[in-house]
């Protein structure tokens, strides 16, 4: 029996929400496309060639792991930050590396790989939904160490990321 958005068991709670938007980025790749091996983002904020496309609790995000208002309202002050700072710099586009992304799928593996939440088929991974390539779409390296991550990155010059 199959339910709204997956197995009766389980919905695309990391990604399907946005999957089911017709997102384009550069060279009208769509986010389906991008994602069709699993989701990439950089601090769960931003897809490589998705430039001024920001996420709040996107995908590799500590959403799920965290106390959602308040991850949410710093995720937004965050990004509020970087737009501001845009604004100031005279940058109207922001955008990530696919180096960048890659970083940070590490980051977030090496997190669950210290975790029970890899033996299982569930919504974490993607494996409960019926053909969806896996992979781990939860921060679970705890909210203090994913803020100060992305403080980190603006304050080494916006590491990660392509401003212009």
């Amino acid at each position: 029996m199959r339910g709204v958005g997956g197995t009766a068991a389980g919905f695309d709670a990391a990604t399907g929400a946005l999957t089911r938007i017709d997102i384009q980025g550069v060279n009208k790749l769509k986010i389906t496309e991008k994602w069709s091996e699993g989701a990439t983002t950089y601090l769960g904020s931003m897809v490589a060639g998705f430039p001024n496309m920001f996420m709040i609790h996107g995908p590799m995000t500590p959403a799920a792991q965290a106390q959602m208002i308040t991850a949410g309202e710093w995720q937004v002050d965050w990004t509020v930050d970087l737009i501001d700072a845009m604004e100031r710099d005279g940058c109207t586009r922001i955008d990530t590396t696919e180096e960048a992304e890659q970083s940070w799928a590490d980051e977030v593996a090496m997190c669950a790989s210290q975790t029970v939440h890899n033996l299982a088929d569930s919504w974490y991974n993607g494996k409960n939904i019926e053909g969806k390539k896996g992979g781990f779409a939860v921060y679970v390296g705890g909210f203090p160490r994913f803020r100060q991550l992305c403080e980190d990155a603006v304050a080494q010059g916006y590491q990660g990321f392509e401003r212009s």
